[in-house]
């Protein structure tokens, strides 16, 4: 499908990223039976099927297309970054490692910190510097660190989610995205609360300046689901999710969805569980 305006986009009042068909519906519309399986409930019957929605970024306009190919964001074995190429060891929610690539840049020494032992999912440079953004989701672990490192390769840790030896927030990578020289990094998941572990839903937005700072722009109570792919156009941020998109206010957190379904099909969907 070709990119079209998010202006297109029929607005709906849920997120509906996790939200699946009735048995019923499903047999009347066999197209849905070619489409990726991704979930199912026996207590409802419900079905709910990979139906992603990718956006981008063009002059400050944003765009989107119905993409199936688009469901997870694919992660690199080999990183090309200003300060050297990396081999990624990335083992999802087990110990994973970066290195240097063997035949690059075999004149500059590494220092005894190398490897680094994170399951890295992602890089980019940054003013002097190179990123690292390191994310292991292991049962109901999930530890999310940015890692700055600079020419000397000496890497510096500039974000975490364990605090001491706690794990206090349990976060899943969503995107990075470049502007005006500056990145922005969010990640979404859950956080601590007085009445248990991971049940109040959290997105942290991090930005990145050329300057090498790195900070908190913003936190939203609420967790981002399914997401494939992240863009900025002035004071919003817009997620492509699976069946939507969600365009939420950098500064007050407000969240509007949208989606490709029509008013029927958006009757038709419901959680799953």
């Amino acid at each position: 499908m070709d990119w079209r305006p998010i202006s297109e986009l029929n607005q709906c009042n849920d997120d509906i990223s996790e939200y699946g068909y009735s048995k019923e519906y499903i047999e009347h519309h066999s197209e849905l039976e070619e489409k990726d399986f991704l979930e199912w409930c026996y207590n409802t019957n419900r079905t709910s099927f990979s139906e992603p929605v990718e956006v981008m970024e063009k002059d400050d306009v944003v765009y989107y297309r119905e993409n199936p190919n688009h469901y997870n964001r694919p992660i690199s074995e080999v990183f090309k970054t200003q300060l050297c190429i990396f081999d990624n060891h990335n083992r999802g929610e087990f110990g994973g490692h970066l290195e240097r690539h063997v035949e690059e840049a075999e004149d500059r020494e590494f220092t005894e910190e190398w490897p680094l032992i994170d399951n890295i999912c992602d890089m980019f440079d940054c003013g002097n510097y190179t990123y690292a953004i390191g994310n292991k989701m292991h049962g109901w672990i999930g530890v999310f660190r940015i890692y700055r490192i600079d020419k000397e390769f000496h890497y510096t840790t500039v974000y975490s989610t364990i605090e001491g030896n706690r794990f206090v927030r349990r976060l899943e990578y969503v995107g990075s995205y470049e502007k005006n020289g500056n990145y922005y990094v969010m990640a979404s998941g859950y956080k601590e609360s007085d009445k248990s572990r991971y049940t109040d839903g959290l997105t942290v937005l991090l930005k990145i300046e050329k300057t090498g700072d790195c900070k908190v722009l913003c936190e939203w109570d609420k967790k981002l689901s399914h997401t494939n792919s992240f863009a900025i156009a002035g004071s919003y941020g817009y997620l492509g999710q699976n069946k939507m998109v969600t365009k939420i206010d950098l500064i007050s957190g407000e969240t509007i969805f949208m989606t490709t379904k029509s008013n029927a099909e958006i009757a038709e969907l419901r959680t799953i569980y």
